[in-house]
C-alpha cells in the first residue's frame, strides 16, 4: 500500500494473531482499498488488570468508530478471546442490560431463603448480577443485620455482563453463620476505577422446618 513501509499479509483463517505490546497497526484491505484500520493501543486494556498478556481486546459497540478508545476493552472470555463468536463484552448501545427488562431484575439471589446444613437441599445460594457495563471488576460482600462484614465472596473478580457468585452460608473464618437475614452487596468498578454501580439484596439463612 502506498505510504506503508512494512506490510504483513496474514490469512484470515490464521490460528492466532499477535500484536506487539507497544502497539501495532491493523488494516482490513479489500481489492486494494483500506476498508477499516485501527492502531492497537495497549492502554485500551482494562486499567485494573495486573496482566493482560494472552487476553484479546474486544469492541463493546461494533457500531462505534473503530478508533474510539472507549469502545475497546479486555475480553472476559475464559479462553482469552472469542474469534468467530459474538464479543464477550458486547453492550447494547442503547444502554440496556442483556436479558434484563427492568432495573430491579438486575440482581437475583436463588434461593432467597436457604439452609446451609449439609443435607443436600438448598445448602448454597447463587448470587447473580447482570452488570450494565463490561468488563468490570466486581466485589461481592455479605453483611449481617448489624452492618458488620462477615464474608467476602470476591474482592476483584474480572467479570462480563453476567456475574455470578455462590455463598455457602459460611463467614470468612469458615464458620457457619447464624440464622437470620443478611445483606448481599455487589459493587462494579469500571475503567474509571470508581464504583460505577452497586447492587444489593437480602438473603435469609434458615433451618428446615421439617423433612
Amino acid at each position: 500500500l502506498p505510504g506503508i513501509e512494512e506490510v504483513a499479509w496474514l490469512p484470515v483463517d490464521a490460528a492466532s494473531l499477535g500484536l506487539g505490546n507497544t502497539g501495532d497497526d491493523v488494516r482490513l484491505v479489500q481489492d486494494g482499498q483500506v476498508v477499516e484500520a485501527v492502531t492497537y493501543i495497549p492502554a485500551w486494556h482494562h486499567p485494573l488488570l495486573a496482566e493482560s498478556r494472552g487476553l484479546a481486546l474486544e469492541r463493546r459497540w461494533p457500531e462505534a468508530p473503530v478508533d474510539a478508545a472507549g469502545s475497546w476493552s479486555t475480553t472476559v472470555a475464559p479462553e482469552g478471546g472469542t474469534p468467530g463468536r459474538p464479543n464477550a463484552i458486547y453492550q447494547d448501545p442503547g444502554g440496556g442490560i442483556p436479558g434484563v427488562q427492568k432495573p430491579e431484575e438486575a440482581m437475583t439471589i436463588l434461593p432467597a431463603v436457604f439452609s446451609p446444613d449439609g443435607d443436600g437441599r438448598d445448602d448454597v445460594c447463587l448470587v447473580r448480577v447482570q452488570v450494565l457495563e463490561a468488563p468490570a471488576v466486581v466485589r461481592t460482600r455479605i453483611f449481617d443485620a448489624e452492618g458488620r462484614l462477615i464474608r467476602t465472596l470476591g474482592e476483584a473478580d474480572f467479570s462480563g455482563h453476567d456475574h455470578q457468585a455462590i455463598w455457602d452460608g459460611l463467614d470468612d473464618t469458615g464458620e457457619r453463620v447464624r440464622i437470620g437475614r443478611y445483606l448481599v452487596l455487589v459493587e462494579a468498578f469500571f475503567a474509571t476505577k470508581k464504583i460505577s454501580r452497586s447492587y444489593k439484596r437480602s438473603v435469609v439463612v434458615a433451618t428446615p422446618l421439617g423433612p
